[in-house]
């Protein structure tokens, strides 16, 4: 009976071990699933989204999610790994949804999803990328409820997928792939705060949103999409039919039965068609792009069983023109060879160098000429002994001056930043160019804001490896950062896409009384040694200060005496070019960036009419670099190109 006793309590102890904890491997306690891109599509050599969603059924851990993107070709020798990384809480019995935003140059490497926890490799996953590209641009339908019937009636050319909100992308350029997106008001109400600021900001750079009224419409009272269609609903309406959809499409949409069509008013909108005075289809800009509201419900009948809606959604389509950036480019690999010959990793003035060599070399030939004169051995060691004394004086002062600054800075960068405005619009696009340049093998870490943004390496021509060198793009804390080693001797430089609130107003007329330019700037940034181009002439305008307003104007008879820009000219304005208040390096990277920017500018501009080319120079930080490690310095510059439209009489 005792045995008996003992072997239960035995067993019961085991029973209560093995419940406790949890055994690893075969019990597979962490495990994933992904979504890549729209429904498992992305395009080639675009941003695209991955949503892997972590489901942990053991321990409490913490841990970093890592994807990893290979690029390149193995017959060119420029093979490539790129992590992008976000640390991970996972709580006993809990779940996790990972947003990245990942580009995708080529099909030809599986891509990598692994866990790990310190070095230990949790798990990993491989995609084949294959099936998974397309070469069409994507229609992206955001809908609970869209049937595939739906889906092939938008324009063939396009791809159209449905996908779930939760996936959606929550960085803009995680829509780079999309060329329209279909998603009514409850799920726009339902994304994350992210995704919802990422669709916001994807719009305004270009994108373009179609959206619809139905029964349910509590869903536009919801202050987020209220940001995006300031809705004011008077009610709903029966019709049973639509005849001003004729002039739309074609074809007209008509019902035995009575629909509903939501009566709205929308403040800054155009009504693109009407029926009677009842408004049926609006269009509002949003920044640089454009959101489409219809007010019926295109997935409840009529609509949706209306023979004619390959039709409708292709005039739909033709409402919104691809959006084209309309911008000075300058070839990144000119501004790498300018940061490069001006990095601040350099020699100290040549008047400096100068200077101490000759104090040098004349106490060294006083030394020397003495001891030629002097006939008493003793004083000849003597002097002997000062002269070389003078040597490792020198060498040290030398090492002290100039070459200990350089290696105390461990790494240092510079940065160009070029904006470009087009008319009235409040948004400038632009790329940022970072150039990181170390005399010992440094580790860094670097953010460059607050906003996400695309990040890629870029190698100068003339560099003799094939790949850059390596880095991790990660996310802590909500925040964006680039990691890496940069290498002794071996630049590296990075270029971010990016767009910008810049609200400037500009006013341009020429007449028979001449030029006349009125400025806005209701930026916190001066511009300053600001250049107009029109008509193949180049105008001085002067500094334009933060939040003020500027004006320049000149006579007709001035206008037409000034010479026509051409090689000569140009560079006699490039010599007389002149920077105050700023650092040597800066007033280089300036100079040959302005010669530079005027020959872009004459190239794009000199057979244009009607347009008046402006740029300036911005000598705070627009983009200011952060770096972790303590005294880090470099030299910033941005460029502001914008285009006014020249009215005339």
């Amino acid at each position: 009976m005792i045995q008996k006793v003992i072997k239960t309590v035995l067993f019961s102890l085991a029973m209560l071990i093995f419940l406790l904890f949890p055994m690893p491997g075969s019990c597979a306690p962490v495990s994933l699933e992904y979504v890549l891109g729209f429904q498992g599509y992305f395009q080639l050599n675009a941003w695209t989204p991955l949503t892997v969603v972590l489901e942990n059924r053991g321990r409490a851990m913490d841990g970093r999610l890592e994807v990893i993107v290979t690029s390149g070709s193995e017959y060119l020798g420029d093979v490539r790994q790129t992590p992008f990384a976000l640390d991970v809480e996972l709580p006993y019995n809990s779940s996790k949804l990972c947003a990245f935003t990942i580009p995708i140059e080529t099909f030809t490497h599986d891509l990598l999803i692994r866990l790990r926890q310190n070095e230990e490799l949790i798990l990993s996953q491989t995609i084949n990328l294959r099936p998974h590209y397309t070469t069409k641009a994507l229609a992206v339908v955001v809908d609970d409820k869209t049937s595939p019937d739906f889906l092939s009636v938008l324009p063939d050319d396009l791809l159209a997928v449905n996908v779930r909100p939760r996936f959606l992308p929550e960085t803009w350029y995680g829509y780079d792939g999309v060329e329209l997106l279909i998603m009514n008001a409850e799920m726009i109400q339902s994304l994350r705060d992210r995704q919802f600021q990422a669709l916001q900001e994807w719009i305004k750079r270009g994108g373009a949103l179609v959206t619809a009224g139905g029964v349910n419409y509590g869903a536009f009272s919801d202050k987020r999409t209220a940001r995006l269609l300031p809705l004011r609903i008077t009610g709903l309406k029966q019709v049973t039919e639509l005849a001003s959809l004729q002039g739309f499409c074609g074809h007209t949409l008509s019902s035995p039965e009575p629909f509903l069509i939501l009566d709205v008013n929308i403040p800054d909108a155009t009504a693109i068609v009407q029926e009677a005075s009842l408004p049926i289809i609006h269009q509002r800009a949003f920044g640089t792009g454009n959101i489409l509201f219809l007010a019926f419900d295109f997935q409840n009948p009529p609509f949706s069983r209306w023979p004619q809606r390959p039709a409708f959604w292709q005039k739909i389509r033709s409402l919104f023109p691809a959006f084209e950036r309309k911008d000075i480019r300058i070839d990144p690999h000119n501004i790498i060879e300018i940061l490069l010959a001006n990095m601040p990793l350099r020699f100290p003035e040549s008047w400096v160098m100068g200077g101490f060599l000759v104090i040098y070399l004349l106490a060294l030939r006083i030394l020397i000429r003495q001891i030629g004169k002097q006939p008493d051995t003793r004083v000849r060691l003597k002097i002997g002994a000062s002269l070389l004394f003078l040597m490792i004086f020198f060498s040290l002062l030398s090492y002290a001056l100039f070459f200990r600054p350089q290696i105390s800075k461990k790494l240092s960068y510079n940065s160009f930043l070029h904006l470009h405005l087009a008319g009235q619009q409040k948004i400038a696009f632009g790329e940022y160019l970072i150039g990181l340049y170390s005399l010992k093998t440094t580790a860094y870490t670097l953010n460059l804001g607050a906003d996400f943004a695309p990040i890629t390496p870029v190698l100068p021509i003339a560099s003799e490896k094939s790949t850059p060198q390596n880095f991790m793009i990660y996310e802590q804390e909500g925040a964006q950062y680039i990691s890496g080693t940069s290498e002794q001797w071996v630049p590296g430089f990075f270029m971010a896409q990016t767009a910008l609130e810049f609200p400037m107003l500009t006013e341009a007329r020429h007449d028979h009384q001449g030029l006349q330019l009125t400025i806005n700037n209701m930026t916190p940034y001066a511009i300053s040694n600001c250049w107009a181009y029109v008509d193949n002439r180049l105008f001085a305008l002067g500094d334009v200060a933060a939040d003020s307003a500027f004006t320049f104007s000149t006579s007709k008879s001035e206008f037409e005496q000034t010479p026509m820009l051409d090689e000569q000219s140009l560079r006699q304005f490039v010599q007389e070019f002149r920077v105050n208040g700023v650092s040597s390096a800066t007033k280089t990277i300036q100079k040959g960036l302005f010669k530079t920017a005027l020959r872009e500018m004459q190239a794009k501009y000199q057979t244009t009419q009607h347009i008046i080319s402006v740029l300036g120079w911005i000598q705070s930080n627009v983009i200011q670099a952060h770096f972790t490690q303590p005294g880090i310095l470099g030299d910033d510059l941005t460029l502001l190109t914008w285009e006014i439209p020249l009215n005339t009489p």
